[in-house]
């Protein structure tokens, strides 16, 4: 039979029952070597210099498994004569992570203590390969200082689930060589190979071992007993906690409950005042009341304004407040009476509390004592929150709502803004010494008209200086009186016709404004608030609205 060359390798060959590596048997044929998986005769490579020294089938055949099956049984055989091991370090498994880990109630992350046993070399005795035990056969049975040992060397496929399982159950060490990444160059060298099956820790680990996991149960226990103490805190904690929101809550149920009904108690007295405080405080409600107080007291108004001798203040009192309808007069006739009560005819350096003004003003004229009552309310209201220790600017009521309180009117306003009115034209002054009260001042040499300041300059005024007549218009009776039948300017009405005197000797007379708009009017030479016009030609028309007389020079 003529000789073929062979083209597989096999690191092991079979002689007398035991493997043997190529470089320790005779060349070629000589070896008497089979081959472990086919049982055909193998022929050692060991004498070439570039190739590792290996073993080749004598006719070339396809051989399935006899890389796998040679280091197999190789491997065994080094671990029962040798008689050593390298036992891997356990380190826990996809089961039993080490060390145990759990979180509490509350989410935190808690660790047991560490198992550890490291890699380390053992001595082995009474090794021997396929024993069997009950329902599995490990490659290896031996013993070492703590017992019985089974050995698992992986080639191919790894130990099943239900063999690791049945060792467990049975208590026993089961560890597992991993040589399935070896390659025929680390399994031709001999001592490379050794050293893998009997030195090298990274390539093993633990199937079954019976201390390492009591060991990690202990500190399992011992982490859900720690746990468990932790959980019970924090029961605690929660239910403490719990009654301490129920606790509150039933705090904060009766004091809103309270308050509510003290609420209620407050706004008690002023339902009544509330009831209508919407429609008191509309637009409409209000251009009505500010027309009908123009009509009712526009007459006394007049009086009164023509009694004010200083012409700055008098152009002041033409200037409406925001809130000056809150009193029962119109802001007109209020302002000049308050003017006259307290500052005309005054020497300079007297002085009035500005409370008493306000007194006076609603005392005089009267206000909605349902609109006061709330403003009252709201005054009290803040007095009290400030004796609290709130700041709080505004009058305002905490058991009114914000829509309420922003509807009610503020009737200190408008005499703030009169007093500031009144000290923008020079006659009043703040007392620095006492805290709301006025002083009178030397009225103003000479001031321009604040109003007529404002507007675009006028025409040429029609209007003269003085009282005098510049042609005479022929009167009923030139004999009785030479103001009847001229014609006049006057602040708040316009031009008009003197018609007739009310009394004789009286300075009041009746004058015809328009068709039929007739007046009592104050025609007297020391007041300023109307002129004597010429007829001849009468001006078309005269820019004049009520609060705002056109631009003039006064005497």
């Amino acid at each position: 039979m003529s000789q073929v060359k062979s083209t597989l390798r096999v690191p092991y060959g079979l002689r007398d029952g035991k493997m043997w590596a190529a470089r320790d048997v005779l060349t070629g044929i000589a070896c008497r070597c089979l081959c472990l998986g086919c049982q055909q005769p193998l022929v050692a490579k060991n004498h070439g210099k570039k190739v590792r020294p290996h073993f080749a089938h004598h006719v070339d055949r396809a051989c399935q498994g006899a890389f796998e099956s040679s280091i197999h049984r190789r491997a065994k055989e080094l671990i029962i004569d040798k008689g050593r091991l390298m036992l891997p370090a356990w380190d826990g498994n996809e089961t039993m992570l080490n060390p145990p880990c759990a979180a509490d109630d509350d989410g935190r992350l808690h660790q047991g203590y560490r198992v550890d046993i490291p890699a380390n070399m053992v001595a082995l005795t009474d090794a021997c390969p396929e024993v069997q035990r009950g329902d599995y056969r490990p490659d290896v049975v031996a013993r070492d200082s703590e017992g019985d040992l089974l050995i698992e060397i992986r080639v191919t496929h790894a130990v099943g689930d239900q063999k690791t399982r049945n060792v467990q159950s049975d208590g026993h060490r089961m560890m597992e060589i991993d040589l399935s990444r070896i390659t025929a160059d680390q399994a031709e060298d001999p001592d490379l190979f050794e050293r893998l099956v009997l030195n090298t820790a990274s390539n093993r680990i633990w199937l079954s071992h019976p201390q390492a996991s009591d060991a990690w149960r202990r500190s399992r226990d011992e982490l859900k007993a720690m746990i468990g103490a932790k959980n019970k805190v924090i029961a605690a904690d929660r239910a403490y906690r719990q009654r301490l929101r129920e606790e509150n809550d039933a705090q904060r149920k009766t004091r809103t409950t309270r308050k509510e009904r003290h609420r209620q108690e407050c706004r008690q007295p002023h339902l009544t005042a509330l009831a209508t405080l919407k429609k008191k405080t509309s637009k409409s409600v209000i251009e009505a009341k500010c027309l009908e107080l123009l009509r009712r007291d526009r007459s006394s108004a007049d009086v009164a304004v023509s009694l004010v001798t200083e012409d700055a203040a008098r152009s002041y009192l033409h200037v409406v407040p925001d809130l000056g309808w809150v009193y029962d007069a119109h802001p007109y006739l209020w302002q000049a009476g308050a003017y006259l009560r307290f500052i005309e005819g005054k020497l300079p350096g007297q002085t009035f509390e500005q409370a008493a003004l306000g007194r006076w003003v609603r005392a005089t004229y009267g206000v909605d004592e349902s609109l006061w009552s709330l403003f009252r309310a709201q005054w009290v209201a803040r007095s009290e929150a400030l004796k609290r220790g709130h700041h709080m600017r505004l009058p305002w009521a905490w058991f009114f709502s914000r829509e309420e309180n922003k509807r009610i009117p503020n009737f200190f306003e408008p005499i703030d803004e009169f007093v500031g009115k009144m000290m923008r034209c020079g006659v009043l002054a703040r007392d620095p010494n006492r805290r709301g009260w006025l002083t009178i001042c030397e009225p103003p040499k000479s001031r321009a008209d604040p109003i007529s300041s404002l507007v675009s300059p006028p025409a040429p005024s029609p209007f003269f200086s003085t009282p005098h007549i510049v042609s005479v218009t022929a009167a009923p009776d030139q004999n009785s009186d030479p103001l009847l039948g001229k014609n006049i300017w006057h602040e708040s009405f316009g031009i008009g016709v003197v018609m007739a005197r009310m009394v004789r000797c009286s300075p009041v007379y009746n004058v015809r404004f328009g068709d039929d708009y007739w007046r009592r009017i104050l025609l007297r030479s020391d007041h300023h608030d109307w002129r004597l016009i010429d007829r001849s030609p009468l001006p078309s028309a005269v820019p004049w609205q009520y609060g705002a007389p056109p631009h003039h020079s006064h005497a």
